[in-house]
C-alpha cells in the first residue's frame, strides 16, 4: 500500500511541477513545490521558481483538478501535516519554520529537502511523509 501511495504522490507532484513550469515558461527542474505549515497549523503549498515564491496553491490546485473524484484531498493533506509536525519534533524545528522543498533533478528523480527556516536540515525520503502508523490510523 505504501508503494502505491508514494507512486501516486510522485505522479501528482510531477504533474503539478510540469504544469507550473509550462505556465512560468521554464523547465521542470527550475520549479519547486514546497510544503509548509500555515499559522493555523494546516498544510500550505507553494510554487517557487528557482526558490523564489511565485504562488500559493490549495491542495486541489496541486492535484490539478476542480473535483477530486479519487479522494486524495481527503487524506493526503493530513499525511503532509502529520509529517511536518513529526519533522518539527524529531529535528527540533519550530512549526512556523518547517518546510519540505520538492523538486525533480536532471535524472527525473524526485528529491525532497527538509528546511528549518532558510537553513537546510537534511534530505528526506518520500516514505517519511507517509509512514505506516499514519496509514493504519486513518
Amino acid at each position: 500500500m505504501l508503494d502505491f501511495i508514494t507512486e501516486k504522490f510522485t505522479d501528482i507532484v510531477s504533474k503539478c511541477l510540469d504544469k507550473n513550469a509550462k505556465e512560468l515558461n521554464t523547465t521542470k527542474k527550475n520549479v519547486q513545490l514546497i510544503f509548509k505549515l500555515r499559522g493555523d497549523g494546516e498544510a500550505e503549498y507553494l510554487i517557487t521558481k528557482e526558490y523564489t515564491t511565485i504562488k500559493v496553491l490549495n491542495f486541489m490546485e496541486v492535484l490539478g483538478v476542480k473535483i477530486d473524484f479519487k479522494g486524495y484531498s481527503l487524506f493526503v493533506p493530513d499525511f503532509i501535516k502529520g509529517a511536518l509536525n513529526r519533522f518539527c519534533e524529531s529535528d527540533n524545528i519550530e512549526l512556523n519554520k518547517v518546510s519540505v522543498v520538492t523538486y525533480f533533478n536532471d535524472n527525473k528523480e524526485m528529491i525532497m529537502w527538509l528546511y528549518n527556516g532558510n537553513q537546510y536540515v537534511k534530505q528526506i525520503e518520500l516514505e517519511s511523509l507517509f509512514n505506516t502508523e499514519d496509514i493504519l490510523s486513518q
